[in-house]
């Protein structure tokens, strides 16, 4: 019996010293859960977000549809184009009509229009607008709509 009471504080000390580690295992593991948590919540918002952009993008328009393309180079200068077609989106109109050759759309930006090409080192882009407002999309996503009017501006400076 007296073997047994000196073992028996050893065993508590013990058993203290493991209830210590599983307490700290415990947090470690709380604050695991809550970084799980997180990101679950960020990647249902991710999804909601990615379902309503589908839900409310524009949606390509069919038919035969008359449309103004304006090339703005300066205050002077601008050049305007009345166009029919059945294209979808503004990408395949500005290629149909050799506008803007495919390999100068990028990522739905264009580079060059009507021969034109906006010289980067000399900080030109063109800004496009749709019926007068900036659009929030680029021209491979933009639908035609029929009697809308799409303006390319030379502009310089990143500043506008």
């Amino acid at each position: 019996m007296y073997y047994v009471y000196i073992l028996s504080p050893l065993f508590c000390v013990g058993s203290l010293s493991g209830r210590i580690k599983g307490d700290y295992l415990m947090s470690e593991t709380k604050s695991n859960k809550k970084l799980y948590i997180l990101v679950a919540i960020l990647l249902v918002l991710l999804a909601v977000a990615a379902i309503i952009f589908f839900i409310f993008k524009p949606k390509a328009v069919f038919g035969k549809k008359d449309i103004t393309i304006s090339i703005i180079l300066s205050e002077t200068e601008v050049k305007v184009y009345e166009i029919s077609t059945k294209a979808e989106f503004l990408s395949e109109v500005l290629t149909e009509t050799s506008l803007v050759p495919k390999e100068d759309i990028i990522a739905g930006f264009v580079t060059t229009i009507d021969g034109i090409s906006a010289d980067m080192a000399a900080e030109e882009w063109w800004m496009m607008t749709v019926n007068g407002e900036f659009s929030n999309f680029g021209i491979n996503e933009l639908p035609v709509i029929d009697g809308s009017s799409y303006e390319f501006t030379l502009c310089v400076g990143w500043d506008f």
